[in-house]
């Protein structure tokens, strides 16, 4: 049997009008016939082209049958086709939704025209009139509760199929809202104000988007709100009106598109900044962006404070009650100075490990935001803290040094931005060094840099003054944060530079590889910072290491020792050896080791004005406590020391 369009033209059109909806929907989105068209697309063809690919006899089911079941089927099937493109990577969304159930329409449709052709008596497309005269002369012939059921299930499958119509073509409103939102001055929620000085300007973007289906006249009203959180209670304690931000005209109603991406609707960009110091002090709290969406009824008045009105207070409750739309930033703004450290080259300064008389080089800077003139004076301190029953105490702080009488003008913040845009209105070049040793060696503790207005009081340089009860306040009180001032992890200590190299002062980089017996020359390097004249003695040792624990000596032979008094000499601040002493070593190695080849270290071990003991040349003391105790002691960095790998 062949296909026949007159026979099976309720298959053909189903594919056709499948076809025909894609396009509509992407070329007329808004238009009736998309409705018109979707609502079979979903709810009629896949269930009746399933029944007709099921049963293609046309006496499997009668013409009532297939259209009740046609409808309920479509509605299993297309939640069946949602739940599983909901385990796919294309999701629940309009493109994978509409190709899908196309894609089964369309092969469903083709099964059946197979299965038709395929049987002797296939169901052939009611004629409407025909049918309808049957079937009424079918119902005529039902008595009782058989009638009664038929026109029971008659008007509930209409009744759902006129109410499932109705739902899709007249969706319900789904929930309104307004999108708002601030953002820092790069358009990303990140970058926000919080630290500004009076005057200083400072920019945030506000954002809103309408999805309240209706045009909606937005007010955006800012507050400076000082508020604390006690016993569970919120209590305004200063709020101050600031600003009234709208839109130049209501915005309309947009819909939510969750399946492109995000556009903005309305957004402007907002500057702002406080001229005149609140309470005539620095001021902390929050910048308060408050949503009405009707208009705005109330007449604030800038600056002033509305901490005692209650409709004000109420305001700013609602929105802590999440009762109306608002957002805030916290905001602290100085009147001060803007002060801090900085390397030559306007970086970051890092913690300091310094010999005594090295030098190392700074930059002050400084901007009066005082509103006033003020003359500033930096006084200089080495602070060293210890802990004790739970309380931090002030060991060691010794005066070091004062900039004094530099005098600065008010300047706008808007002007010098401070560290981050490396301009101030005024820098001070400062070397930091020091030409005497402290308390200990090495001493650790911070560089204080304590910034005066107007007067300081004058200390003697190099003087310990931690039981001074006006420094020791001055120093408490900065490194607390109450003060203006810049500090910096500091170690002072004395030192002598080292280094074992090749004869001509060439650096060592491969492992040294000699014979036994033979003489090989290398030469140690010195340098003495200790702020006296020392007496050095370089012991030479030979050694080898366990290959597991690298701690642990397996042999160690005595091989020699060289000696030599140096005088202070001061460091250059380069960062190659200076050499105030070079001291030649001719080692030989003698052929005292068990087996070849043979490999280990030789380890050039330092003493400061102590004496070696007299060890005997070429012995093996592997098991000697007072040489391995030596050894022991550069391992764990409490005696200076160079190793050199060696091959015999």
């Amino acid at each position: 049997m062949e296909l026949e369009y007159r026979r099976d033209w309720d298959l053909f059109s189903m594919i056709a009008l499948t076809l025909i909806l894609v396009p509509v929907i992407y070329i007329f989105p808004d238009s009736v016939l998309r409705t018109v068209l979707g609502l079979p697309f979903l709810l009629f063809f896949p269930g009746y082209l399933a029944i007709a690919a099921l049963f293609p006899r046309s006496d499997d089911l009668d013409s009532i049958e297939r259209v009740a079941l046609s409808f309920g089927l479509s509605i299993a099937i297309t939640p069946l086709i949602g739940f599983g493109l909901n385990y796919t990577p294309w999701g629940i969304r309009l493109d994978p939704i509409l190709f899908s159930i196309s894609a089964f329409n369309i092969i469903v449709a083709l099964v059946a025209l197979q299965r038709r052709v395929s049987v002797l008596e296939p169901y052939v497309p009611f004629d409407p009139l025909r049918n309808l005269q049957r079937i009424w002369g079918d119902f005529q012939k039902e008595r009782g509760l058989d009638k009664a059921l038929s026109v029971i299930l008659a008007l509930s499958i209409l009744s759902s199929v006129v109410a499932l119509a109705y739902v899709i073509a007249f969706p319900r409103e789904g929930e309104s809202f307004t999108e708002f939102y601030v953002l820092g001055p790069d358009g990303k929620a990140s970058g926000y104000p919080s630290d500004l000085y009076y005057t200083e300007n400072a920019t945030v973007i506000l954002g809103l988007a309408n999805h309240e289906h209706r045009a909606v006249n937005y007010t955006i009203v800012i507050w400076l709100v000082d508020m604390s959180f006690v016993d569970e209670e919120t209590r305004v304690h200063e709020l101050y009106y600031f600003d009234t931000v709208r839109p130049d005209e209501p915005l309309e109603h947009v819909p939510v598109d969750i399946e492109g991406p995000w556009t903005k609707q309305w957004e402007q960009e907002y500057t702002f900044s406080v001229d005149e110091p609140i309470n005539n002090a620095s001021w902390e709290g929050k910048i308060w962006f408050s949503l009405h969406k009707e208009g705005h009824q109330h007449e604030w008045s800038f600056m002033e404070d509305y901490s005692d009105d209650d409709a004000a207070v109420q305001e700013i409750m609602d929105g802590v009650k999440n009762e109306r739309l608002s957002l805030n930033l916290n905001l602290e703004i100085s009147k001060g100075t803007d002060f801090s450290l900085m390397t030559e080259d306007r970086g970051e300064v890092q913690p300091l490990d310094l010999t005594v008389t090295e030098e190392y080089p700074l930059v002050i800077g400084m901007t009066n935001h005082e509103f006033r003139p003020v003359e500033y004076n930096v006084l200089i301190w080495l602070v060293n803290t210890r802990t004790a029953d739970n309380e931090t105490e002030v060991n060691d702080l010794y005066y070091i040094d004062s900039l004094r009488d530099i005098e600065l003008d008010h300047q706008d913040p808007n002007v010098h931005k401070g560290f981050e845009n490396k301009t101030y209105q005024k820098e001070l070049n400062y070397t930091v060094g020091f030409n005497q040793t402290f308390s200990d060696d090495p001493w650790e503790g911070k560089l204080l840099f304590s910034l005066h207005k107007d007067g300081a009081p004058d200390y003697d340089k190099g003087e310990n003054y931690s039981a001074n009860a006006t420094a020791l306040h001055e120093a408490e009180e900065a490194m607390a944060g109450n003060t203006t001032a810049a500090m910096i992890d500091l170690s002072i200590r004395t030192a002598t530079e080292f280094a074992v190299l090749h004869d001509d002062l060439s650096g060592i980089e491969e492992p040294l590889n000699v014979t036994a017996n033979e003489q090989f020359n290398l030469t140690a390097v010195l340098s003495n910072h200790e702020l006296k004249t020392m007496n050095y003695t370089v012991v030479v040792w030979l050694l080898n290491t366990s290959a597991e624990n690298r701690s642990q000596v397996e042999t160690l032979y005595y091989l020699q020792n060289a000696s030599v008094q140096l005088n202070h000499t001061a460091v250059n601040g380069s960062a190659n050896l200076t050499a105030q002493h070079e001291m030649p070593l001719n080692i030989t190695v003698n052929d005292q080791i068990d087996s070849h080849p043979w490999s280990g270290q030789l380890w050039f071990s330092l003493h400061k004005d102590d004496d070696p003991q007299d060890w005997d040349r070429s012995v093996e003391y592997s098991d000697d406590e007072d040489a391995l105790a030596e050894i022991e002691e550069g391992m764990e960095g409490l005696r200076q020391h160079v190793s050199v790998a060696i091959e015999l």
